[in-house]
């Protein structure tokens, strides 16, 4: 089933997620046709959601997601939401920052006062090779893209100071015959600015994103004057069309959009092009579009939300672009102009399987495909009802469903529950173990996650109840018997981990508040050794503090203290216990004591 992604590379479509309604698409407006020259500066309100994922498909935990002036961080199911913010009306976008990854960056064509759906899996910044500043020097990735620096090339970006040590060169090469990273990770939405400053779809022949860092992790940039040389290889599918040259383009992080910048020159497989600054850089023709919209249902006309979308040319099957479609069933974007181009729907299982194809042909005006009713075979409904702690239908909240869609990752839908009751509909796997759970965000409670086998036709989930479990961490710790420091979720974010070492042979983790109130230092963060077993075989040595006096804010542990566990879940679940004990101030010796408990949600 994988073979079939190979057929679907977004090199010359980009496809933006927008709300709809049940009615027919007939009776709603479509949006304009996008300018030669478009206005970036006409904006309007609307709300953005949507999952971010890891390199393995697996949720990110408290990725900062930034809408304009407004943020949000993602849940333990990788889940984040904004409403309500003024973006672009031709190109609003989201940006997502996770630690040792390259940021995200998903563009898209908003509707006032509805809302665009995303996913996007970030890329991690994985360091090539290191360069002297002084002497310069080529590094290259795995796969075979290379960048190279001349002598003296690079100033702290901070500064613009000279740099003179060595340049750690971080960089990742997306390449279109790995169509599932390619649509999932790629930034923005291939669509671009070209030279003469109109608004094009790109053709691309490969993206590459490059960082420099120096020995204290400063941010690095070429040298006003300076260049350097990148160097992509051509995929082999895309050998036959490759020009003799073609435009770099790079990635406008303020405008979510492409920038035409520079030139490449093909030799032998290969794309080599210099450019005075790194961030991303794309190979690519420019390409003209329409905007499209559609809605897709089933056969009894309920929309079909978050399914895979691609629209390809139709004498092409390795030109095209991907996106899911939000609750409603609603999928908008940019398509070439005037070409015969198919329609397509996938399942979203492990390797994606055509459940749905319609031909039509564009031309130089937006294209509506109304309301789409796929007739599938394969399909899974799903409904109930939900109830909060005081068995009252559930007002503000939803159903978790997490669909394990590969051996090592899940897929996970946010299921609204609109006045106590929910009803959603995807396309069906051959197989798809499930966990759902319903959860109350008025009152921070959720009930207990149940484990099911969907199957196509109706699965019902009878009346969840949100209720049972809070859905709120906390650590509450006094340092020498003194006032107790309470924090506590939503205000405080607070994340644990445990990871078995196969060569030790031992289990430990990390508990620790992220983003502290002071902004600077952890309020508090200690680690643990021991397996992820219950009681108290497991111990601390290791506690930074806001609260220890001295530029370290360091305990230290003379003897290891005994740690507690009442509660060890799995990923998305808690983990909660205590300890306390005789402690050293770090940098002067000096004897303190410390009480802890806490109860926290774990992210690995």
């Amino acid at each position: 089933m994988r073979k079939i992604f190979l057929y679907i590379m977004p090199a010359m479509i980009c496809l933006c997620l927008l709300n709809g309604c049940k009615k027919s698409f007939s009776d709603q407006q479509s949006i304009p046709q996008q300018p030669a020259q478009p206005d970036l500066t006409a904006r309007i309100s609307l709300t953005v959601s949507g999952f971010v994922t890891d390199e393995n498909g697996n949720a990110v935990f408290n990725a900062s997601v930034t809408a304009d002036t407004k943020t949000a961080n993602t849940d333990e199911y990788g889940f984040f939401k904004i409403s309500n913010v003024s973006l672009s009306k031709t190109a609003g976008f989201v940006k997502i920052s996770k630690s040792g990854y390259f940021d995200g960056y998903r563009t898209f064509v908003g509707l006032e006062n509805k809302e665009t759906f995303i996913r996007l899996r970030l890329v991690p910044k994985t360091n090539i090779g290191t360069i002297s500043a002084t002497a310069g020097g080529t590094v290259s990735t795995t796969d075979g893209a290379v960048i190279s620096l001349p002598v003296n090339a690079v100033v702290i970006a901070s500064s613009n100071a000279a740099y003179n040590g060595a340049i750690h060169v971080a960089a990742h090469h997306y390449k279109q015959d790995n169509a599932t990273e390619w649509n999932a990770t790629i930034p923005g939405d291939q669509r671009g600015i070209d030279a003469e400053g109109k608004l094009k779809m790109m053709n691309s022949y490969g993206i590459l994103a490059v960082e420099l860092t120096g020995d204290a992790g400063e941010l690095l940039q070429i040298a006003v004057g300076k260049e350097a040389t990148i160097t992509t290889p051509i995929p082999a599918a895309l050998a036959s069309t490759a020009p003799a040259s073609i435009p770099l383009w790079s990635f406008d992080v303020t405008k979510g959009l492409w920038k035409q910048e520079a030139i490449a020159i093909k030799s032998g497989n290969t794309y080599r092009g210099n450019v005075q600054h790194f961030s991303f850089w794309d190979g690519a023709v420019g390409v003209d579009l329409v905007n499209l919209t559609a809605q897709i249902v089933n056969n009894s006309l309920q929309p079909l939300g978050n399914v895979f979308v691609v629209v390809r040319k139709a004498n092409d099957p390795l030109s095209g672009a991907s996106a899911y479609t939000n609750s409603q069933g609603v999928v908008s974007g940019a398509v070439l102009a005037n070409t015969a181009l198919v329609f397509e729907v996938y399942s979203t299982c492990d390797g994606a399987v055509l459940v749905f194809s319609q031909n039509f042909t564009s031309n130089t005006t937006n294209i509506d495909l109304g309301t789409i009713t796929t007739n599938l075979a394969q399909q899974v409904l799903i409904n109930g009802t939900a109830v909060n702690c005081n068995n009252a239908p559930l007002t503000n909240g939803w159903v978790m469903l997490a669909i394990a869609t590969t051996s090592s990752s899940t897929t996970n839908y946010r299921i609204p529950v609109i006045n106590g009751s929910f009803d959603f509909s995807i396309v069906a796997c051959a197989n798809m173990p499930s966990t759902y759970v319903a959860i109350d965000n008025d009152n921070h409670q959720q009930g207990i996650p149940q484990a099911i086998t969907l199957v196509p036709g109706t699965n019902n989930f009878g009346n969840l109840t949100a209720c049972g479990t809070s859905t709120i961490g906390f650590i509450n710790y006094a340092i020498d018997a003194g006032v107790t420091i309470y924090l506590t979720e939503p205000t405080d974010t607070i994340i644990g981990t445990y990871a078995y070492d196969t060569a030790s042979g031992n289990g430990a983790g990390l508990i620790a508040t992220v983003g502290s109130i002071q902004n600077i230092l952890p309020d508090l963060q200690f680690n643990y050794y021991g397996f992820n077993t219950l009681g108290n075989s497991h111990t601390t040595v290791d506690i930074w503090s806001i609260s220890f006096i001295g530029p370290s804010h360091r305990a230290r542990v003379p003897v290891p203290l005994v740690l507690t566990f009442t509660e060890f879940g799995d990923v998305g679940g808690f983990i909660a216990g205590s300890f306390s004990g005789n402690v050293e101030n770090w940098d002067d010796n000096s004897p303190h004591t410390i009480n802890c408990s806490f109860r926290v949600r774990r992210i690995h």
